[in-house]
């Protein structure tokens, strides 16, 4: 009896030692041609694949150029498409619309003239271009980020210095689904103000923005809350007395908001990642910092299903070149729980992180470092993330999932119960993240169900096996003997 609990209390501690480890890199791409490369914005697509955009200027009109690089579920190009003129266009954020096309919002520069437009560009699912807007004034003008709304609508986030009060204001541009500016308006004080993030609440938008107008220092992170009619409910900033800034924002499970950019008013170094929680009213809950002695920046901030954070930027604090990936996973405090770092001996940025079907991450930037020109777009694919896949588990009656036996050494009998029509995916995980198995992936309808999976081909080990519907997720572990 003392030597099985010997066992099983070393299996344990093993296991809780392994379950806070990063997970795997499944695979790396680059994308680009001799010149110049950089993807800002990535998002899993509903064919499981991934839309990349960001900007080129190996390929194209001239100049620089807006890059789209639709791919595979494994990183591989399945087409790509270039959209500019003669001048310089750039993109920095891309969304897989209502139709199954994209959406994409940066800047353009004509040539011939110094002043960036915003500059929107809707496509089919082929990246054929649908239209092609331009907004702006004698000044310059740009989209950082752009969402559709649940109607059909779409809405860039930017700055404008040819509209409001300071030298630069939030500019908010709303489009109809037949590409009419529907409405446009600037926001700020009489200083510098820059909008980077937006998304839709149940009752209008949340900003994630950047003051030089409001707060305690030159600069503050700045969230703004508007209504359906773009009037502000309320504004709130994040910051000390240097310069902070808010790159990115999302709404939390808890009704909350989630915000994320950069410090140099708190942290160990000249620039921290800098990553603060708002209640429903913007009230302050708590905020962290996260990096070394040198610069380190977010750029992009995403909820994990268990009510955690992931943050993607760039850091001169570690790594082997200038600049280097940063990846910082939190718990629901903001207490860090794994970091990654990736990059070569030149500067490679990151810039936007996303989740993916599987619990995993797939992350976007530039490298030059790796690839085939001076600077390439780079794209990470991270295996499912297990402090994720089992903080989820819900451990209700929805599923009341079993497998037995459990311990096993050859084949099991997976039991599961399913109370709501819909896709149901079941997978079987190494403790590594990497999927080993797909169980099942159909649609089913309410019932009880009962398989067989034969395990006699897996090494003796740890494993976990996930069930994902319409009503949440359930993992349970399983001993292979």
């Amino acid at each position: 009896m003392k030597k099985l609990l010997l066992i099983l209390t070393i299996v344990t501690f093993n296991f809780l030692v392994t379950f806070s480890q990063s997970p795997d890199t499944l695979w790396t791409k680059t994308y680009g041609g001799a010149e110049w490369e950089i993807g800002f914005s990535v998002q899993q697509t509903n064919d499981g694949g991934y839309i990349i955009a960001g900007q080129t200027n190996s390929f194209g009109a001239g100049g620089n150029d807006v890059y789209l690089i639709k791919t595979d579920s494994e990183g591989d190009t399945i087409w790509t498409r270039v959209y500019g003129s003669p001048g310089n266009e750039i993109a920095y954020s891309v969304q897989q619309t209502l139709d199954g096309g994209f959406i994409i919002a940066g800047r353009t520069t004509p040539s011939g003239t110094n002043n960036p437009d915003v500059y929107l560009v809707k496509t089919d699912a082929n990246g054929d271009t649908l239209w092609t807007r331009t907004e702006g004034g004698d000044d310059d003008d740009e989209a950082y980020a752009v969402i559709q709304t649940d109607d059909g609508y779409y809405i860039a986030v930017g700055t404008t210095r040819s509209y409001g009060q300071g030298y630069a204001d939030v500019f908010l541009v709303e489009y109809s689904p037949n590409a009419d500016t529907v409405w446009d308006d600037a926001f700020g004080g009489n200083a510098n103000d820059y909008g980077y993030a937006l998304q839709e609440t149940e009752n209008g938008y949340i900003m994630a923005a950047s003051t030089g107008s409001f707060g305690a220092g030159n600069f503050d992170a700045w969230l703004v809350r508007i209504d359906w009619e773009y009037e502000i409910l309320w504004h709130k900033t994040f910051g000390g007395l240097n310069g902070d800034h808010a790159y990115d924002v999302q709404l939390t499970s808890d009704g909350g908001f989630i915000g994320a950019g950069s410090t140099s008013s708190f942290g160990p170094g000249d620039n921290s990642y800098f990553l603060f929680k708002a209640s429903s009213d913007g009230d302050s809950l708590w905020a962290k910092t996260y990096g070394g002695e040198d610069k380190d920046e977010c750029k992009s901030v995403k909820q994990t299903p268990n009510g955690g954070y992931i943050m993607a930027g760039s850091s001169k604090s570690f790594g082997t070149g200038n600049f280097d990936w940063y990846i910082v996973r939190t718990d629901n405090s903001g207490d860090s729980l794994w970091t990654k770092v990736f990059g070569g001996t030149s500067d490679d940025e990151c810039f936007s992180v996303q989740l993916t079907d599987d619990g995993g991450y797939i992350i976007v930037g530039s490298t030059r470092s790796y690839g085939a020109g001076n600077s390439d777009v780079w794209l990470i694919k991270l295996a499912p993330d297990l402090v994720s896949i089992m903080e989820y588990s819900d451990l209700t009656e929805k599923h009341q999932m079993h497998i037995s036996p459990n311990p096993v050494s050859g084949s099991a009998n997976l039991q599961f119960l399913i109370g709501e029509s819909g896709i149901v995916i079941c997978d079987l995980f190494q403790i590594s993240g990497i999927k080993v198995k797909s169980l099942i992936n159909e649609v089913k309808i309410p019932g009880t169900y009962e398989m067989d999976i034969d395990l006699s081909d897996l090494s003796k080990g740890i494993y976990f096996c996930v069930l994902k519907t319409n009503q949440g997720v359930q993992t349970k572990k399983m001993i292979k003997l």
